[in-house]
């Protein structure tokens, strides 16, 4: 899920090939981890919000569990 965030992002800036490559791995780690993927994805969350409480971790930290189906960690922390 983060590396499909990450691939959005390089989109957003107009890096289309950094995405087109996350947006690959992403698919790759996905089928390999199956549900292990929503477990990192929290853990990886909680560390960036240790690290900055700033407007944009705030905002990609509250999409990670939406992205996983988790709508009322999502909800806390939006």
């Amino acid at each position: 899920m983060l590396l499909d965030l990450e691939a959005d992002a390089a989109a957003y800036s107009g890096r289309l090939g950094n995405a087109r490559e996350f947006s690959r791995r992403a698919v790759a780690s996905a089928e390999r981890a199956q549900e292990k993927e929503t477990a990192e994805a929290g853990q990886r969350v909680q560390a960036a919000l240790r690290l900055s409480t700033g407007r944009d971790v705030q905002y990609l930290a509250a999409l990670a569990p939406a992205f996983a189906e988790n709508a009322s960690r999502a909800q806390a922390l939006a």
